[in-house]
């Protein structure tokens, strides 16, 4: 697809997406098709900063979405709208009190020590799907990262696939890298075609 495409097709990402760091928006819809087309029912979001990436899940029409974010921001909250149960704790702790998620949305802060913390529940309590965020950008040049990119390796350790996009487009910031994760086979082939439709 085609930026323009993309921008077409996400027109629930908020405005202020462009002036951010947020997830791109071609990652936003990737992570929207996801949750749409394998019919997730419970869902976390570690790390909602300003809502770009939460506009997805409530696209989406997710039944029980969780966001979770230790600073809430009220542009994350008009997004979110009061359709998700919003935690102001970290993505660790939220994982530890809850019953295991379907899917799993790890972008919170990407140091090592956070998303060891993070992994150490999940596989615990692992969901059908884990997405990630920022897996390549220490690979990209970006600093304190390594956790992101600790997460894949962890993962492929453990016996999940890994489907990951980190393409340099013009005028994106996709090389940031996308993780779609499974045990499952079926949520495997689904992910694939969304990636390969999207992100070719």
């Amino acid at each position: 697809m085609t930026l323009a495409e993309v921008i077409t097709t996400t027109p629930y990402v908020p405005a202020w997406h462009e002036t951010g760091t947020c997830m791109d928006r071609r990652h936003i819809l990737c992570l929207h098709d996801v949750l749409v087309l394998t019919g997730m029912q419970r869902t976390l979001e570690i790390g909602t900063h300003t809502g770009a990436s939460a506009s997805a899940f409530i696209a989406a029409g997710i039944p029980d979405a969780h966001f979770c974010d230790p600073t809430t921001y009220q542009q994350a909250l008009n997004v979110i709208g009061g359709r998700g149960t919003v935690h102001a704790r970290k993505g660790c702790d939220v994982l530890a009190d809850q019953p295991p998620f379907d899917m799993v949305l790890v972008d919170g802060a990407h140091d090592l020590v956070s998303v060891c913390e993070e992994l150490m529940v999940l596989l615990k309590k692992p969901p059908a799907i884990i997405m990630a965020h920022d897996v390549s950008s220490t690979k990209a040049g970006f600093i304190l990262c390594e956790g992101a990119a600790y997460l894949v390796d962890a993962l492929k350790e453990d016996g999940w696939t890994c489907i990951i996009d980190d393409k340099y487009r013009e005028g994106e910031m996709t090389h940031r890298g996308l993780l779609m994760a499974t045990k499952d086979q079926r949520l495997a082939d689904i992910m694939s075609a969304v990636a390969a439709r999207i992100c070719s």
